[in-house]
Formats: structure tokens, C-alpha cells, sequence
């Protein structure tokens, strides 16, 4: 990570900085890529961390591409043009990569100006909260060139097509009330109440089983180009892991002594292992082998004392039986 994007947590949450205000904070060279990148990795990889926060230092939040930086390229790279894919695949297209592999919700404070990348790299957040200075440009048409970070992918799924259109097209700019009318934000607050409100809506959002929080994510995310059936085979898939897989927060939420139904696998067969720590301290590991055929395909699974018991929801010659 670089001295351009600061990294800072208290507690479970992070704020992710864009620390170049002299330059209104460009995302477009390598020393930003870098550390922006970096930074998304590392929530990534840090299962403390329950939810970030993206803003900008200075009056801006980002100027999008550093065009001066730009324009100096451009003579060396027009002798090489067939490079240019390049440049930009190992460039600033890093950026939304490594944001559709983020499992943390993170939510954009978004300070001021939002321009060109700057504003598509807002729609690479989850959540958008807006100050009262804050503005809004597709711009790329303005100085000749189309978004080059996904924003033709990004935007559309924030403000809908129409609007899309309209914005990429003219380049025009919005401010925070016109945002908030179009969806770009979810809520304009007072400039100095910017940061204050992105915590509280972070704090909200840390409350909650991380496990839980961050496959809904998931989903949310794959439901972005997934057929519906398809989507609804993951909940399943994943549904018993979250009941026992954050801890007492986990548990609690379901309540001890209660049955999860689920469905088996085709096969009929089921392997559970858990080797989790509850309170009263309680680790256990259970394994259990279910052939029977259809309708008799159900499990029931129950966690109480410190046991985890099973038993066959149709099957009355199956007895319920305990493994710990």
C-alpha cells in the first residue's frame, strides 16, 4: 500500500482514505491503483473487519483520471497503441476487479466532486452517502474518451439505463439533491456531518453475525447476472453453515433447542462438521450419513446443552441420535 490511500481501523470497521487532495485525489496512475488495490485485498483478508468506509481527503472526493498525467503519456504511448489494452488491464481496471472480489460491504462517503473514474468508483461501493457539496459527472465524453474502469457496466446497475444514457452521453453534472432523485445516493447530509453519518450506518451494519453479512453480499452481487434458480441453490448450500459459523452471535440468533430443516442432496447424503466453541464452552464434531430416497430427504438438525442432535424428519424408524 502506498502513502496515497490511508488505511485505518477501530474496531470492525475500516476507513479506506484517497489521500492525494493536491491533485483532487486522480485514481488513474499506479501509486493509487496500488494502494487502492491493496487496500480492498486487505479487507478481504481480514475477518475482523465487518465494514468499510471509502472517502476522499481534501474538497474532493476524486477528479477521476489525472489528465495533465495524461495527456504527457500520451506521445510515448502513441508509438506503441497496441499496448494500450494493456495499460489498462494492468492499470486502473484493476480497481474494479479486485471491488467484485471484496466480501465487505463498503460503504462511498462521498465529499465533494465525484468525476469521470471518480464517480464510477463510487458505484464499486455498495452504499453511497453524499455531502451536500458532493457532485456527480459521467464525463468521459467531455474530453473525448469512453470509461475505460467499467463504468458502462457500473452505472447502469445504480441509476437504471435511461438515466445511464443520459449522463454518459452529455457528461453532464449532478448535484447531491439530483443524485439522491436518481438513486446515485442513498441520503445527502451536511458536509460536516458526512463522516458521522457513514459510521453510524457502518455501526449498524457491525452489529451483525459477519458470516451472515458478508454472504449476503455474495448474493446480492451474484444476483447481478444470475438466473433465478441458479441463485436460489447457494442459500441452501450455505444456510447451516451461517446458523453455527459466527459464534454465539450465530446461535443466539436462532435460538438453542431449535430444528433446522434442510434439504439433502440428491444422493441423500450429509456430512456435517462443526468445530466451533460456544458459550458454555462446548466444541463438538458430528458426522452424519443420511442414504434414503426421496421423500424421506430431509435432516433436521438441532444444537442444545452443547449437543448437536439429528434425526430424519419422515423416517419414523430412524430415531433421533446425538454426536458430539
Amino acid at each position: 500500500m502506498t502513502d496515497k490511500v490511508l488505511y485505518q481501523q477501530d474496531g470492525h470497521i475500516v476507513t479506506i482514505t484517497l489521500n492525494d487532495p493536491a491533485k483532487r485525489n486522480p485514481i488513474s496512475e499506479a501509486d493509487m491503483v496500488e494502494g487502492l488495490v491493496g487496500a480492498i485485498e486487505q479487507l478481504n483478508a481480514d475477518t475482523s473487519v465487518r465494514v468499510a468506509i471509502l472517502t476522499g481527503a481534501g474538497s474532493a472526493f476524486s477528479s477521476g483520471g489525472d489528465l495533465t498525467k495524461m495527456r504527457d503519456d500520451f506521445g510515448p504511448r502513441a508509438e506503441k497503441p497496441h499496448l494500450t489494452p494493456r495499460y489498462y488491464k494492468y492499470g486502473i481496471q484493476m480497481i474494479p476487479m479486485a471491488f467484485e472480489k471484496l466480501d465487505v460491504p463498503i460503504i462511498c462517503a462521498v465529499n465533494g466532486p465525484a468525476i469521470g473514474a471518480g464517480l464510477d468508483l463510487t458505484c464499486m461501493c455498495d452504499m453511497r452517502i453524499a455531502a451536500e457539496s458532493a457532485k456527480f459527472a459521467e464525463s468521459f465524453v467531455k474530453v473525448g474518451i469512453v470509461p475505460g474502469d467499467g463504468g458502462a457496466w457500473l452505472l447502469p446497475r445504480v441509476v437504471g439505463f435511461s438515466k445511464a444514457c443520459e449522463m454518459a452521453f452529455t457528461g453532464d453534472m449532478l448535484d447531491a439533491k439530483e443524485a439522491l432523485a436518481c438513486g446515485l445516493v442513498s441520503r445527502v447530509v451536511p458536509d460536516a456531518d458526512l463522516m458521522d453519518a457513514a459510521k453510524a450506518l457502518a455501526q449498524r451494519i457491525a452489529v451483525n453475525p459477519p458470516h451472515a453479512v458478508r454472504m449476503a453480499k455474495r448474493l446480492l452481487m451474484e444476483g447481478r447476472h444470475t438466473r433465478l434458480d441458479t441463485l436460489l441453490e447457494e442459500p441452501g448450500a450455505t444456510q447451516l453453515y451461517l446458523m453455527f459459523s459466527d459464534g454465539t452471535s450465530g446461535r443466539e440468533s436462532y435460538g438453542a433447542g431449535r430444528y433446522l430443516y434442510i434439504p439433502l442432496p440428491r444422493d441423500g447424503r450429509v456430512r456435517v462438521d462443526f468445530n466451533r466453541a460456544y458459550n458454555p464452552p462446548c466444541a463438538f464434531t458430528a458426522f452424519a450419513t443420511c442414504p434414503l430416497p426421496p421423500p424421506q430427504n430431509q435432516l433436521s438438525l438441532r444444537i442444545d446443552a452443547g449437543e448437536l442432535a439429528y434425526e430424519h424428519r419422515a423416517a419414523a424408524a430412524h430415531a433421533p441420535t446425538a454426536a458430539h
